[in-house]
This record gives structure tokens, C-alpha cells and sequence, in this order.
């Protein structure tokens, strides 16, 4: 049985993640059995997708400080970001200043990515918290409710 508050924490990274690409999230959910954050169902771009599928896992991690052995590492999450890598970035190839060729596998490009995801959460960990305890508390949060909670935090970060 997982526990409640973690993956109501999980699932808010997914929906803070997706609100800083632009993207509504449509309902959060949380029970016994797991958790789930929905979107629209629009297509998004594969940056942005992978950014939403790691973002619960970096808060778990509290935001990259526990290490992650990725190659060790399955779970749903990582599953997708892994097929939206394999599909967009299977091989990176670099070249260094000295001639020497680097080239990125999945598992590199994951780490790298997962590293992305967690340098884009930090600073909004507080609006993760009062999403994931909100969650927590009542299992289920609409788009609206959603909206409303990033809408106000905007305002109060960002008074203009």
C-alpha cells in the first residue's frame, strides 16, 4: 500500500511541472491504489512531456539531493521518459574543444534531463508542498481548483 502523502507530493510535482510548461492539469488523484495527475489529452511537445514524467520522481528525490541509480531505477515514470527519449535523443554526440567525441545513451540523457527537472522544481518546493498536503487531505483536486491554487501563488511570487 503506498503512502498517501508521497504520492499526493509525487503527483503535485506533475501538476506544478506541467503548469511551468503551459499545460493545464486537469485532475489529481490520490488513493490506496496510487496516484494520478491528467492533462488535456492535446498533443505536447516530447520536452515537455519528459519534463512532466520526471518531475514526480525529482520531488520524491527531494529535488535531486537522494541519488538515483537510473539504470537500476523502473517505474512507470521512468518507463515514459525513457520511450520519449528513445524516440527523440537516442544518441547525442558532442565533440569537445580537444576532438573528442562524446556520445549520450538514454540512460545519460535521462540523468540529464531528470537533473533539468529538478533545477525547474526547486524553487516553486513550497507550492509543491501545499499541493501535495491539499491532495493528501481530500484525494481528489479538479483542473479548476488546480488553476486557482497556481494562479494565486503566481500572484503572490510575482506581484506586479
Amino acid at each position: 500500500m503506498p503512502n498517501l502523502a508521497q504520492v499526493a507530493e509525487h503527483e503535485a510535482g506533475h501538476a506544478v511541472m506541467r503548469w511551468l510548461r503551459g499545460m493545464p492539469a486537469t485532475d489529481l488523484t490520490v488513493n490506496e491504489t496510487g496516484g494520478y495527475c491528467g492533462g488535456s489529452g492535446k498533443p505536447v511537445r516530447p520536452e515537455d512531456a519528459l519534463l512532466v514524467a520526471l518531475a514526480g520522481f525529482a520531488v520524491e528525490s527531494r529535488y535531486g539531493v537522494g541519488k538515483v541509480d537510473f539504470a537500476r531505477s523502473s517505474c512507470d515514470d521512468f518507463d515514459a521518459a525513457r520511450k520519449i527519449l528513445g524516440a527523440t535523443e537516442s544518441l547525442r554526440i558532442t565533440f569537445s574543444t580537444d576532438g573528442v567525441i562524446a556520445v549520450e545513451g538514454v540512460e545519460d540523457a535521462l540523468s540529464r534531463h531528470f537533473e533539468r527537472a529538478c533545477e525547474m522544481l526547486w524553487p516553486h518546493a513550497e507550492q509543491v508542498d501545499r499541493l501535495g498536503e491539499l491532495l493528501s487531505a481530500e484525494g481528489r483536486l479538479t483542473a479548476r481548483r488546480v488553476a486557482a491554487m497556481l494562479r494565486e501563488y503566481r500572484k503572490n511570487t510575482n506581484p506586479l
